[in-house]
């Protein structure tokens, strides 16, 4: 999963070629749908981790809507949540809109599942960790 591979504290890996934004109207569903899904990955990775406290970090899971949610999750800063939201909403407008425009359908990735995961303030970065038992 994506998410997982991400450590978030490390990179943010997209898991395709991002290659040259697509805008025009000859785009093929599949090229929305991956640039889309690589310029919500940039968004997460671009976010905010940077913390103090437990108490900062929080759990992201937004991506654009004509993407599969996988591999989103992510901890970040919660003063990043509104310009995660803007960002997602430019990709929606840019590539999603013409995306449901042409009646493409979403692709679902490989995804493995994750176990409950919480935000953890690890080294001055906002990360995910697997929830224990309380």
């Amino acid at each position: 999963m994506l998410g997982v591979a991400l450590g978030f504290g490390a990179g943010f890996a997209a898991g395709c070629d991002d290659g040259p934004p697509v805008t025009d109207d000859g785009a093929t569903c599949n090229e929305l749908g991956q640039q889309a899904r690589a310029e919500g990955f940039d968004a997460l990775a671009s976010a905010e981790r940077a913390c103090l406290d437990d108490s900062e970090c929080v759990v992201s899971e937004q991506h654009p809507r004509c993407t599969d949610p996988c591999g989103y999750a992510t901890a970040i800063n919660e003063s990043a949540v509104s310009d995660v939201q803007a960002q997602m909403l430019g990709i929606e407008a840019q590539y999603c809109e013409e995306f449901e425009r042409k009646s493409c359908s979403i692709l679902a990735v490989p995804c493995v599942p994750m176990g409950p995961q919480q935000p953890v303030c690890r080294a001055g970065q906002c990360e995910l960790e697997a929830e224990t038992g309380k």
